[in-house]
């Protein structure tokens, strides 16, 4: 952030706005559109950066950045292409307590908790799988363009063995007082598995499938992807896939398939990880909707 923080000034903007009267009209003004969001923060200093970028066709429509110090009571915007200095925004007291306890929160996440609380999650979902839900099989999978040979673990489910595998494991760890206490706030742990046991109930009269594959490559099993297939009574399928496409590199999609006879993308995205330091990891994301821009 460059400027002057102490320098009080004003700016107006005109603007004319252009309506999109049909949908091939917006999905015009959409080609090319890119929206880039990047977060930062610091749970010591209680810090948080914001930035927004909005380009199309490589000019730029928005570069706005924020810098929240919730220490200082401050919030500090800046909007590169029509200022260039900060404007300074004081965070009202009534939001101060609920900003404060978002960071303390973030703060007191135990690493090794998580990870404990992870193995009992899983524990708690594969006690109740049964073998003759998995199958495994050898099949293809398109990786930058080249059809590769993998091994497919698959986990099939109907909905309602999907909804019975899942309601018992919540009724497992809602007993389980080691995992309840891995976390600070009990109560909002249970309260969570109450309203994700009350989700469940909303699939008891659908009829359908949900198939999960796993892909490994290799003498050593190598993660190569995954795929989420949600199946229902009319045959038509909602699929998730996750390839991993090169060593710090996820490209993923979404789609339907079997609607009127076709299969039509729903959105597309990469995913590129990169180690910072040697506890923390950046992650790029970069969504796109066919026709209608990227994200």
């Amino acid at each position: 952030y460059a400027g002057d923080l102490n320098t009080a000034s004003s700016a107006n903007i005109n603007a004319t706005v252009e309506t999109a009267t049909t949908i091939e009209e917006l999905k015009e003004a959409l080609e090319g559109l890119k929206v880039n969001i990047n977060t930062q923060y610091d749970s010591a200093s209680k810090q948080m950066i914001l930035g927004l970028n909005v380009d199309k066709n490589s000019d730029s429509y928005l570069n706005l950045k924020a810098l929240m110090d919730i220490n200082n009571k401050a919030m500090y915007l800046s909007e590169s292409n029509l200022y260039d200095k900060l404007i300074k925004y004081d965070i009202p007291e009534e939001n101060l307590e609920i900003l404060n306890e978002a960071f303390e929160n973030t703060a007191s996440v135990d690493k090794s908790a998580q990870k404990k609380a992870a193995v009992k999650i899983a524990d708690a979902i594969n006690n109740n799988l049964t073998e003759d839900m998995f199958a495994k099989q050898n099949v293809t999978v398109n990786i930058n363009g080249e059809d590769k040979n993998v091994k497919d673990n698959t986990l099939t489910l109907s909905l309602e063995q999907f909804k019975t595998v899942f309601s018992n494991a919540i009724s497992t760890l809602k007993l389980d007082e080691d995992f309840l206490n891995l976390y600070v706030d009990r109560e909002q742990i249970t309260a969570s598995l109450d309203t994700l046991a009350e989700s469940l109930d909303s699939i008891s009269d659908l009829e359908g499938n949900v198939t999960i594959h796993y892909y490994t490559s290799g003498i050593t099993n190598k993660f190569v992807g995954v795929a989420v297939v949600l199946e229902d009574a009319q045959q038509m399928e909602f699929v998730f896939e996750l390839i991993n496409t090169d060593k710090n590199l996820y490209e993923s999609n979404l789609k339907v398939a079997n609607y009127n006879g076709e299969t039509q993308d729903i959105l597309n995205a990469t995913i590129t990880i990169n180690k910072s330091t040697n506890t923390e990891k950046d992650m790029l994301i970069s969504v796109n909707i066919p026709q209608s821009g990227t994200i």
